[in-house]
């Protein structure tokens, strides 16, 4: 129903696809989008690294915000000591919501980039994107293997630089093409094989990254992205019915 509030339209969309959590980084604050999730009892984290007046005006008092997002790409821009910092500054003032972190892992290192960052949020969010190339590109037949790897190394690196405390892994599957390395959209069985590839190896919820694309100047419209939300219907369900989380 396309005269619905743009929010609202959006998240009826979402839910009707399975899933249940989101994140945006555009509007965040916006009451409309807030609202909608609210009626629908849509999950989000929202980004809360910079405690400013949004966070305590409107954050802490909204149900439908379950985690702050306190690091992206964490390593190559933030200490591992800073990203300590943030967590225990937002839980000093909101200590009853957990806080997330996301970075790409290098699982294939003997010691990832998330080793020194295991203990600086409630949940690892590892950047899983192995779909490289253009289409047909050889390491396509590897991209299962890969998430496998890169599940397994976030489990070793808690295990092995942890404090003891246990902590969640949202792992986040790669839907989109665009950037420099990543050529082509994942298929639908490349999705289906790598999304559930992480569930079978540890995650306690799951996101997938998508976005608009760039903007084609011929269309005059945004050329990737949003067209592929259908595929979802190849493997949302079949996850939600894993009863997981937060999808």
């Amino acid at each position: 129903n396309l005269k619905l509030p743009a929010g609202q339209h959006v998240i009826t969309l979402i839910c009707a696809g399975g899933f249940n959590f989101g994140h945006t980084y555009d509007n965040t604050w916006d009451p409309e989008f807030l609202a909608a999730a609210r009626k629908h009892g849509f999950k989000l984290w929202v980004a809360g690294r910079y405690m400013h007046r949004n966070f305590f005006e409107k954050g802490r008092n909204n149900p439908e915000i379950l985690s702050w997002y306190i690091g992206d790409d964490t390593s190559i821009n933030t200490k591992p000591e800073e990203l300590l910092c943030y967590h225990n500054s937002l839980k000093a003032v909101d200590p009853t919501r957990i806080t997330c972190q996301a970075d790409v892992i290098f699982s294939n290192r003997e010691i990832s980039n998330f080793a020194p960052y295991v203990t600086g949020a409630d949940v690892f969010m590892p950047e899983i994107y192995p779909i490289l190339g253009w289409e047909g590109d050889p390491r396509d037949e590897i991209c299962v293997a890969v998430t496998i790897r890169d599940m397994q190394g976030v489990h070793r690196e808690m295990r092995d630089f942890g404090d003891g405390r246990k902590r969640s892994v949202w792992p986040i599957m790669q839907w989109f093409k665009g950037w420099l390395g990543w050529q082509h959209f994942p298929s639908k069985q490349q999705l289906f094989a790598t999304s559930f590839a992480a569930v079978v190896h540890g995650a306690n919820g799951i996101t997938w990254y998508t976005y608009g694309g760039f903007y084609d100047k011929k269309r005059k419209a945004h050329n990737e992205g949003i067209i592929h939300f259908h595929d979802s219907d190849y493997f949302a369900q079949h996850m939600h019915n894993c009863d997981l989380v937060n999808l």
